[in-house]
C-alpha cells in the first residue's frame, strides 16, 4: 500500500490548485490559498512516511508480456490524445506575451545571442525584460530557433518525458507482477498528462525543457551514481536557480552516507558555474541584474505593492503580505528552509532515503520565494514523480543487475525524449500536416482567414462557395508541419476593372514575397513556388496585396470596395 499512498499524496498535491473554487465557497479566496497551501504542505510532509521500501524480488513469477504492451499502447495512444489538443494553439497563432512572456523573451535572447550579442541585456517583447533564466534552460530552444520550429512543439515534447517514462516503466513492472507499484506509476502518468493547469501553461511554459534532467538525476541517485548525479544537479541549477534549496539535501545525504568526496563537490560547481562562465566573462554585472538584480526590483517594487498577484498564490509569501508583514519574506524562508535541512539530516542519519526531502526542500522554497507563482509547483510534483519511478526502478541486489541499470539511465532517459519527439512530431504531420487544400468560405476555413475577409461571409458563384476580399490587403493563416519548399495555389476571380487597368496581386509569405500575378477576368488558379526557408514549423502568415478596390455593384448600394474573391487555397 506505500506505493499506492505515495503516489496518491503526490497526486493529490497537483490537484489542490483545481479546487481553488471550491475552497473559496467554504472559506472564502484568502482563506482558499491558506488553506490550499496548508493541505500542500501536509500532503508533501506525509511522503517520508509512507515512501516505499527497496525493491524487492517477486521470485519466480509468469512474465505478462501482453499486459505490458498493452500499458504501452495505451500510454502512447493517450500521449497522441493530448498532443492533437495541444498542438492547436501552437499552430493556430504566435507566441502571446500577453499571456505569458516566458518563451518571448527566450525567442529575443536567441536571436540576439546567434547575432553576437549578450541574451541577457534587456528585451523588449514589447514591454522591458531582462531574460532572468540560465543557460541551461535556454540553450537548449537554439536548435528548434535555428530550423524554425515553434519553440512549443519543443517544451511539449519535453513535458511527455516523463508520462511516457512512466507508462514504459509501469509495463515493465507489470510484465513482473507488481501490480501496485504499476498502478501508482500509471496513475502518476494519467495525472500528469491530463492536469488542466499544467496543459494551460504548455501554451506559455518553459520550465518541461529541463524535466528530462529531473529523470536523469533521480535515477543516478537512485543507483548510487553520485557524481554524476551531482553533475546533472549541477545542470539544473543552472538552469533554474531554485533547484539550489535540493543542493544541501544531496550533500547531506552523501555526508551522512559517508561517500561524500571533493570530487563530488567539484563535479557540481563546474558543473553550476560552467554554462554561466562565458556570460560572466563578457558582462558581469548585466548577468547579475538579470538573474538577479531585476527580480528583486520587480518583486518588491511593482508586484508587492502595486498588484495582489503575490497574495494570490499558494504558499507562505502571500500570506505574510496580506497581513503587511513583507520585511518577514526572506527570513521566513531562511528559516524555514535551515529547519526542512535540520528535518532531513536527522532523517539521513538515521537512513531514511533522500527523495522525499529533495521534493519536500524544493516545495518549502517555492512557497517562500518572493512571487509563488503557479509553476513552480510543476517542478515539485515531477521530481516527486521522477523519485517515485527512480525508486520503482531501482536496482536489485545482483551486481550485474546494478551495473546494467546504473549504464543505462541516460540512455533511457534519451530514449524517452526521442519517443515523446516521434510522437509529437507523428500527430502534427497528421494535423495540420504539410499540405492541405482551404476551402474558403465552408464555415471550417474561417479560423484561416482573417483581416481582408469582412466577416467571411460566403456567397454563390455558380457551384462556388466564395468569400470576396473587401480592402486591397488580405491575410490567410496557414499552420504547417513541414519545413520544405511548397506549391502554394490559389483559385481567385478578379473583382471589377478599376480604370481599365488589370488587376494585380503580390503574395508574400512570413514577410517574404513569393511574386505578384496579373489577373485575367474569370475564375483562374495561380500557382507560386516558396522556399523551405520561408516556411515556420507552426504558424505562418500569407499576405496578399491587389493593386485596387472597386465596389462591385455601386448602384445597389453595396459601397464595398472589393479587390477578388476567393474559392479556395491549397499547399501542395
Amino acid at each position: 500500500m506505500q506505493w499506492i499512498s505515495c503516489a496518491a499524496a503526490i497526486i493529490l498535491f497537483s490537484l489542490v490548485p483545481l479546487s481553488h473554487n471550491v475552497l473559496s465557497r467554504l472559506v472564502g479566496s484568502s482563506g482558499a490559498y491558506a488553506l490550499g497551501t496548508m493541505l500542500m504542505l501536509g500532503l508533501v510532509a506525509a511522503i517520508p512516511a509512507v515512501w516505499p521500501p527497496p525493491r524487492a524480488s517477486c521470485g519466480d513469477v509468469r512474465p505478462r508480456t501482453f499486459v505490458a504492451l498493452t500499458i504501452v499502447f495505451a500510454g502512447i495512444t493517450l500521449l497522441a490524445v493530448v498532443a492533437f489538443k495541444l498542438l492547436v494553439p501552437v499552430f493556430a497563432g504566435p507566441l502571446d506575451p500577453n499571456r505569458g512572456d516566458m518563451l518571448v523573451i527566450i525567442e529575443h535572447a536567441i536571436r540576439l545571442f546567434l547575432e553576437g550579442g549578450n541574451p541577457y541585456s534587456i528585451h523588449k517583447v514589447p514591454w522591458d525584460a531582462p531574460l532572468s533564466y540560465g543557460p541551461v534552460l535556454w540553450i537548449p530552444f537554439v536548435v528548434p530557433h535555428l530550423l524554425r520550429i515553434d519553440l512549443r512543439v519543443i517544451t511539449l515534447a519535453t513535458q511527455f518525458v516523463v508520462p511516457l517514462s512512466l507508462f514504459v516503466a509501469a509495463a515493465l513492472i507489470a510484465r513482473r507482477g507488481e501490480t501496485a507499484k504499476s498502478i501508482s506509476l500509471l496513475s502518476l502518468a494519467l495525472a500528469l498528462m491530463f492536469n488542466p493547469e499544467l496543459q494551460r501553461f504548455h501554451a506559455i511554459g518553459h520550465t518541461q525543457i529541463y524535466w528530462p534532467l529531473l529523470l536523469c538525476f533521480t535515477g543516478l541517485l537512485a543507483s548510487r551514481r553520485y557524481t554524476a548525479a551531482a553533475v546533472v544537479l549541477g545542470l539544473m541549477v543552472a538552469a533554474r536557480t531554485t533547484f539550489v534549496s535540493i543542493v544541501p539535501v544531496f550533500f547531506l545525504f552523501l555526508a551522512s552516507s559517508r561517500v561524500l568526496t571533493v570530487r563530488q563537490i567539484a563535479a557540481f560547481v563546474i558543473a553550476a558555474v560552467m554554462p554561466f562562465l562565458p556570460f560572466l566573462i563578457a558582462d558581469p554585472e548585466t548577468l547579475r541584474y538579470a538573474m538577479f538584480g531585476v527580480y528583486l526590483k520587480l518583486m518588491k517594487g511593482f508586484v508587492w505593492y502595486s498588484t495582489t498577484w503575490t497574495q494570490n498564490t499558494y504558499g507562505l509569501t502571500g500570506r505574510l503580505l496580506e497581513r503587511g508583514l513583507e520585511r518577514y519574506v526572506e527570513l521566513v524562508q531562511v528559516v524555514a528552509l535551515l529547519a526542512t535541512y535540520a528535518a532531513a539530516w536527522r532523517s539521513l542519519r538515521r537512513g531514511g532515503p533522500p527523495e522525499p526531502w529533495l521534493v519536500i526542500s524544493l516545495l518549502v522554497f517555492s512557497m517562500t520565494t518572493l512571487w509563488p507563482v503557479a509553476y513552480l509547483y510543476f517542478d515539485v510534483t515531477v521530481l516527486a514523480a521522477c523519485a517515485l519511478l527512480a525508486r520503482a526502478s531501482e536496482p536489485g541486489a545482483a551486481p550485474a543487475q546494478r551495473d546494467r541499470v546504473r549504464n543505462s539511465i541516460t540512455l533511457r532517459v534519451a530514449m524517452a525524449t526521442a519517443g515523446s519527439l516521434v510522437i509529437v512530431f507523428t500527430c502534427a504531420a497528421i494535423r495540420p500536416g504539410a499540405s492541405y487544400t482551404i476551402d474558403v468560405g465552408s464555415p471550417l476555413a474561417s479560423g484561416f482567414t482573417g483581416g481582408g475577409f469582412g466577416r467571411d461571409e460566403a456567397i454563390a458563384d455558380g457551384a462556388r462557395s466564395v468569400v470576396w476580399i473587401e480592402g486591397e490587403t488580405a491575410r490567410v493563416r496557414l499552420p504547417r508541419a513541414g519545413w520544405r519548399g511548397a506549391t502554394i495555389a490559389i483559385a481567385i476571380k478578379p473583382g471589377p476593372s478599376h480604370g481599365g487597368s488589370a488587376q494585380r496581386v503580390a503574395v508574400a509569405l512570413n514577410g517574404r514575397g513569393l511574386g505578384m500575378a496579373a489577373l485575367t477576368d474569370g475564375w483562374q488558379e495561380i500557382r507560386l513556388t516558396s522556399r523551405s526557408r520561408d516556411w515556420n514549423y507552426g504558424f505562418n502568415v500569407l499576405d496578399l496585396s491587389f493593386s485596387y478596390a472597386a465596389p462591385l455593384q455601386p448602384e445597389s448600394g453595396d459601397k464595398r470596395a472589393l479587390a477578388a474573391a476567393v474559392d479556395w487555397i491549397a499547399i501542395e
